[in-house]
Order: structure tokens, then C-alpha cells, then sequence
């Protein structure tokens, strides 16, 4: 008994093996194309595959070129050349969506009202983004198959939309001034507060020229200054040491700074606005607290570990907080480009200055692929 069957048939196993036998599976006929291509009604059914080393563009013509396409008409695509796919609109025709692909990436285009078509991609997960230009004289690097491009000074990036890590980290603020006294109103400078610590992907969600800011640390007994790459993400600057037996000044930020010592008492120190980015600072006696950091907390003078990163290619801490002041210390500034706290000043112990130290400048790192 042929397909196709009637109510009433009685199907035997010969019916359904002799049925199986003759299907047919519904396998998509390529259509491959090794140089530009415009998209043609012919294409709905196959599967139109890109194949060309260098760049190569699709278009979506307008509905009137083909007679329209017609509701729920749908054209599949894929690249599998080394060349970059891009699928363009021609004049009056609009796409919703991301429109560029590498190599073994695809989609389909689903026609959804008068010349206008959604993108729905083929591949899983989120499309990386990549970058065309830059400024500010940023180091590019290699780093296990993907391109690391460092700023150590504001300038700007052009990139396409999809997703790109990121590391920033906030100017380092400055310490506190210690006193000169070595009585109950002696205290050290607190330690500034470290930059705060962002690290993680980040969706640009769209193509475009992005500033980028790298924040400059805070002198002494100031605020670090915010890095960005605006207006997808920011790590605020880090915030102020107290001065040492008053207190005053400190300051909150991406790590709080440290409290200014007392000996009669504690003062208070800094708070981290987000325990994302960092750390508060901590209060101690008669030294410096120390400043804020990523990683582990501060308990004593001693600033904030800080948080070790390889984006580079090499193991670098950034965001420590700064060490609070004791009698005779040394203070140093943070290290450029870390977001590191300066140190809170020393309290009296002879020394000839009481002033702390500068934090360090942060840094923005951005890595595509």
C-alpha cells in the first residue's frame, strides 16, 4: 500500500519498511560564493556559504528587487573562509543585528516586515569583539593567541560590537601627614587607599570610537582619579590616608584609605564603595591604618595585598593599598600604572619630613579574541 495512506488503512510492516526506505532527508543544498554575493530568492532554501581568504560582503536587497520575499522567509549563511563576512543592507533596508562574522561563524536572516530582517546567529555563546583602531600609543601584545593592548596613558579605541576583557584599575590615592610630636596627639599618616579593581568580559554593544581614561594617582593626602573606557566600564580611583592624630581627610573610593593614627585613640578609616572593586582601610593606634586594596583586607598598617594578574603575559600586582606611617618610616608611591595607595607619613623619630606619599597611576587593559 503507497504513500500517501486514507483513513481505514490497515498498515502492514511491509507498508512502513517499503515507506521508510523511499524517504528523503531534507539535507540544505550549499550554495558556496568566493566573492562578493547579493541575495537572491533562489538562496531561501540552501545554505549560502561564504569561502574567500580575504574580506567578502553579503547583501540584503529590498523586497521590491526580488517581488518581495514574502512573511516568515528565512536565508541561511556561513563562512568558512579565513576572510571576514560581512552582511550589509542596501538603501532602505535595515538589519537587527550584529552583521559581522569570522571564519565559522554563520547565521540566519528571518524576514520580519517590510524590508526589514533579524539576525539570528548560528553560533553559541556571544561574539567577540574586535578593534580596528587606537590612540594614545598603547602597548599591543600577543598573549596565548589573543591581542593585549595596555594604556598607560588616556587615548581611545574603535571596535565593533561583542564582548571584550577587560582589566582596569583606578588611580592609587595618596597618604596621610604624620605629626611631629611623640606625645598623645602623635600618629602616623594613613596608607592611601588602592584604585579599584575591575576585571571581567564586558558586551560593547555596539561599534564605535570608545575613550579611554587612565586615572592618575592622587598626591598626598588626595584622591585617585577613575579609569574608563567610556561608557562601558569604569574602576573609581582609590580613596585618601587620614592624617595622622586629627583624622582628617580621609577618604572613600574604589578602596577606602587608611585611618590616621592617634594614640589617644582611633580614628575612622575609609570605606571601598563597592567590595567588588576593593577593600576599605583599616584604623589602627598610635601608626597609620592601612589603605584599602583588592584581595585580602587590611588588618594592620600594612595596606591591602592587592590582586596579582597574568592578562599581560606576566604576573602583575595592582590595587594594593598603601602602608600606614610608624615613628622614623620611609613611605613609599605606589608604582605607575598599578593603582597602588601611597604610604601614610611617619611620626616624629627625627625624621625631616612628615609628609606620605603619591599614589600610583592606573591602567587600562583590554584584550580581543
Amino acid at each position: 500500500m503507497g504513500y500517501p495512506w486514507s483513513a481505514g488503512n490497515v498498515l502492514t510492516a511491509t507498508d512502513l519498511n517499503s515507506a521508510l526506505a523511499a524517504k528523503t532527508d531534507l539535507a540544505l543544498t550549499q550554495s558556496v560564493k568566493t566573492g562578493d554575493y547579493t541575495f537572491a530568492k533562489a538562496d531561501l532554501p540552501n545554505l549560502v556559504v561564504a569561502n574567500k581568504a580575504t574580506a567578502i560582503v553579503f547583501t540584503l536587497p529590498t523586497d521590491a528587487t526580488v517581488s518581495t520575499w514574502g512573511t516568515g522567509s528565512t536565508i541561511k549563511f556561513l563562512n568558512i573562509g579565513a576572510g571576514v563576512l560581512t552582511i550589509t543592507a542596501a538603501v532602505g533596508v535595515t538589519i537587527n543585528a550584529n552583521t559581522t562574522f569570522a571564519t565559522s561563524k554563520g547565521g540566519m536572516l528571518v524576514w520580519s516586515a517590510a524590508n526589514t530582517w533579524t539576525l539570528v546567529p548560528f553560533s553559541g555563546g556571544v561574539d567577540r569583539a574586535t578593534y580596528s583602531a587606537t590612540t594614545g600609543s598603547p602597548t599591543i601584545t600577543t598573549v596565548a593567541g589573543k591581542t593585549c593592548i595596555k594604556w598607560t596613558g588616556s587615548g581611545s579605541v574603535t571596535t565593533t560590537a561583542g564582548m571584550v576583557t577587560v582589566l582596569l584599575v583606578g588611580g592609587g590615592s595618596g597618604g596621610g601627614y604624620g605629626t611631629s610630636t611623640n606625645d598623645n596627639n602623635r600618629g602616623g599618616g594613613g596608607g592611601g587607599g588602592a584604585g579599584g579593581y575591575v576585571a571581567y568580559d564586558v558586551y560593547f554593544d555596539d561599534s564605535g570610537t570608545w575613550p579611554v581614561t587612565v586615572g592618575a594617582g592622587g598626591g598626598l593626602e588626595a584622591v585617585g582619579n577613575a579609569s574608563a573606557v567610556f561608557p562601558w566600564v569604569a574602576a573609581e580611583g582609590g580613596g585618601n590616608g587620614g592624617r595622622g592624630a586629627s583624622g582628617a581627610y580621609v577618604g572613600d573610593g574604589g578602596s577606602g584609605g587608611g585611618a590616621g593614627g592617634w594614640a589617644a585613640g582611633m580614628r575612622t578609616a575609609g570605606s571601598a564603595r563597592s567590595s567588588k572593586m576593593g577593600n576599605s582601610g583599616v584604623a589602627v593606634s598610635s601608626d597609620g591604618g592601612g589603605g584599602g586594596g583588592k584581595g585580602a583586607a587590611p588588618t594592620t598598617r600594612t595596606g591591602g595585598v592587592g590582586q596579582a594578574s597574568s592578562i599581560t603575559g606576566s604576573s602583575v600586582t595592582y590595587a594594593a593599598g598603601g602602608t600606614g606611617g610608624a615613628v622614623g618610616s620611609s613611605p613609599l608611591a605606589g608604582a605607575a600604572n598599578t593603582g597602588n595607595g601611597g604610604d601614610g607619613g611617619p611620626w616624629s623619630g627625627g625624621v625631616s619630613t612628615n609628609s606620605g606619599a603619591a599614589g600610583g597611576s592606573g591602567v587600562v587593559i583590554l584584550v580581543f579574541g
